[in-house]
């Protein structure tokens, strides 16, 4: 008998919704889940087909786009597909992503009710383009960033 549970695409959602309630400026309009066309094709790590709807944006007016990139454990392709963000162009706007949280998402969030997000430990890295154009990471090499939701937001807005 195989447990049911919740998909990466629903824990995105309550993930978006969680930081929504971070910031004045995060609301429906601001932050998106897995919304095809919100990143413009022509640009650098847009790609095609699921490459298009990054996992959560945070598009709020007046500051720099970030994008979340998130797997459950053990994820193995996180940190590239953060990389891959890096330098896109989002539909409404000219200016590239240079920010782009990498996380890893608790066990707990695919078996849970969305509520036991507000208690859950996340792992996460952040990447970012330094001033030469270069994909940097923070923590360097495999390490991990632990920290609960308000953390994640806080990565968000600076």
């Amino acid at each position: 008998m195989t447990r049911s549970g919740n998909t990466e695409t629903q824990a995105n959602g309550v993930l978006a919704r969680a930081l929504r309630r971070r910031n004045p400026d995060w609301n429906d309009g601001t932050v998106h889940a897995r919304r095809t066309q919100v990143i413009h094709q022509g640009t650098a790590g847009a790609g095609s087909g699921a490459a298009l709807k990054p996992d959560i944006v945070i598009d709020p007016p007046r500051r720099q786009p970030v994008i979340v990139e998130t797997e459950f454990a053990p994820a193995r392709t996180v940190d590239k597909d953060a990389t891959a963000r890096l330098g896109t162009i989002l539909q409404r706007g000219e200016t590239a992503v240079e920010g782009v949280l990498a996380v890893i998402l608790p066990d707990r969030l695919r078996t849970g009710t969305p509520e036991t997000i507000e208690d859950a430990s996340f792992r996460y890295a952040t990447h970012y383009s330094d001033t030469g154009g270069t994909s940097r990471r923070w923590p360097p090499g495999r390490e991990w960033l632990e920290g609960g939701i308000d953390d994640l937001a806080d990565a968000i807005e600076y």
